[in-house]
Formats: C-alpha cells, sequence, structure tokens
C-alpha cells in the first residue's frame, strides 16, 4: 500500500528506512495535504550522494486533524510528536534501531 493511501486512512504513518536528504524533505508534501517532522540522512554531517547513507525516520499525519500535534524536538535524530486531547497526552516516537541480522542466542 503506497504512503498516500495510508494517510488517507490513517491519522499518523510512520517511516522507516527511507534517504531523503535535507533538500528533499519536501517531497513529503507530495503525499498530500499534510505535516510531519522528519530526520534526513544529512543531519549530523555532510555526505555525498555517493556514500551509503543511514536509513532515517518520520512521522507523518494529516493536517487539520481534530487532534492537537506539537512536534517536540524538530531537529533531532528522534523525531517525537505530542498528541494532544482534552484528557490524555501521548508521545508518538520515531526510532529506527537497526540490527546486525544476526540471530540472538538466548541461555
Amino acid at each position: 500500500m503506497a504512503i498516500k493511501e495510508l494517510i488517507q486512512q490513517f491519522e499518523f504513518v510512520m517511516l522507516q528506512e527511507y534517504w531523503l536528504f535535507n533538500f528533499e524533505q519536501n517531497f513529503l508534501e507530495y503525499i498530500g495535504d499534510v505535516e510531519y517532522i522528519v530526520t534526513s540522512v544529512d543531519d549530523d554531517s555532510s555526505i555525498l550522494p555517493t556514500q551509503p547513507p543511514r536509513a532515517m525516520v518520520a512521522i507523518v499525519w494529516k493536517k487539520g486533524t481534530p487532534l492537537r500535534v506539537v512536534k517536540v524536538n524538530e531537529g533531532s535524530n528522534l523525531p517525537i510528536v505530542k498528541i494532544i486531547t482534552p484528557n490524555l497526552e501521548t508521545l508518538l516516537i520515531s526510532a529506527y534501531m537497526p540490527s546486525s541480522g544476526s540471530s540472538i542466542q538466548s541461555q
């Protein structure tokens, strides 16, 4: 299912393992009428397009959602938004935790 279709069905969509550079972040606007908080592969350092990028994450939500959404730490490697309703505040955190692909042995 494409991201555009997901955002039509759900208020929030979490993106993982994408490779947008800072200057490409506005591509997320092509999804539709959305807001977002994102990390980019070149946030911490300058990476040349010829270098293998690090996978990054984003939180995307419908613009005009009836929920109050506050970006908590924009510009961080860990996108966090606070969703505020009359009775509850919820943190939505998008984290990428890569593994080496090896199995974990338990004793």
